[in-house]
């Protein structure tokens, strides 16, 4: 009875991490395909049309302003506290972030995702490119997005890295951690990739631990957030995913409150600061997605 009650508690408590980390962009955790419900098959059919409809108007809203390139982060609210160089901050509410990039007149997200079924089913990142309707998983609770445009010279720059495979994986770290530390280069986790894709960029950097060092002397600043305390009990009992780390920690982190780490508000903060002509961060909420022709709902599917 005690091993039954040990393993539903850790089942619960990694449950609470994967919830609260959501922003790491985990894909592939169903290593086997599974029989879909009739239920699931109408939540996907319900989700599919959604998105459809997001695409649609993301799309018009970048090619309405122009863009080649865009930071775009979609929704992950996380219940923790949250500080900026000490201070209390607003509420987390974006997680995952991407680079949508126009090219050869397609638009497609380049972004980082930890995979659970590579390296025979022990998990590791790898760097994708794909249509905008695939940004949202199906279980995906929240469709908003905020977006931050950089200055037509930093876009094309941006597209210039992430065309080419060479640049885009000089700056990638195979060893992911979803609270991954900014400021240690032992592991890099999505967000972390997309800084360092627009520092390659802005600043030239050849490398991942260059691009760190870069990003750190341009004025990157990191939020900080602190566990729970159901958290700090799954790091105790060994209940937390296999995806999430604390060993590039500062010593004795475990006994502060906060530590830092990559974030989407992050990321447009540090565009703000070394690219000032870039836009001002807007959001694109599923009501204005609800505006949507027949045509472009079909162009979509292909």
């Amino acid at each position: 009875m005690k091993n039954i009650t040990n393993s539903i508690l850790t089942l619960i408590i990694s449950s609470l991490f994967t919830v609260a980390f959501a922003g790491g962009g985990e894909s592939g955790i169903n290593c086997e395909p599974k029989e879909q419900t009739a239920e699931q098959k109408k939540l996907i059919e319900q989700h599919t049309q959604v998105v459809f409809e997001r695409v649609a108007a993301l799309k018009r809203d970048l090619e309405s302003r122009g863009a080649k390139a865009a930071i775009i982060s979609r929704a992950g609210p996380r219940p923790n506290e949250f500080r900026l160089n000490g201070r209390p901050f607003r509420n987390y509410s974006y997680g995952h972030a991407g680079i949508a990039a126009k090219i050869a007149g397609k638009w497609r997200f380049h972004h980082l995702l930890y995979d659970g079924c590579l390296n025979n089913k022990k998990g590791g990142p790898k760097l994708v490119v794909e249509k905008f309707f695939e940004f949202w998983p199906s279980d995906i609770a929240f469709y908003d997005l905020s977006i931050k445009i950089p200055s037509a010279e930093l876009q094309d720059k941006i597209v210039e890295v992430v065309s080419s495979e060479d640049r885009k994986h000089s700056v990638f770290n195979n060893k992911y951690n979803a609270v991954a530390n900014p400021f240690n280069s032992k592991y890099q986790n999505s967000n972390g990739w997309v800084i360092s894709i627009i520092t390659a960029a802005q600043f030239g950097s050849q490398t991942f631990v260059q691009s760190q060092r870069d990003f750190k002397n341009n004025g990157y600043v990191p939020l900080q957030t602190k566990l729970t305390a159901k958290e700090r009990l799954g790091i105790t009992i060994g209940a937390k995913p296999k995806n999430v780390k604390f060993d590039d920690k500062p010593r004795n982190w475990n006994k502060r409150k906060f530590f830092d780490f990559y974030s989407a508000e992050s990321i447009e903060r540090y565009l703000e600061t070394i690219d000032p002509m870039s836009s001002e961060t807007y959001e694109l909420s599923p009501a204005e997605g609800r505006q949507i022709k027949a045509e472009d709902l079909r162009a979509e599917r292909n």
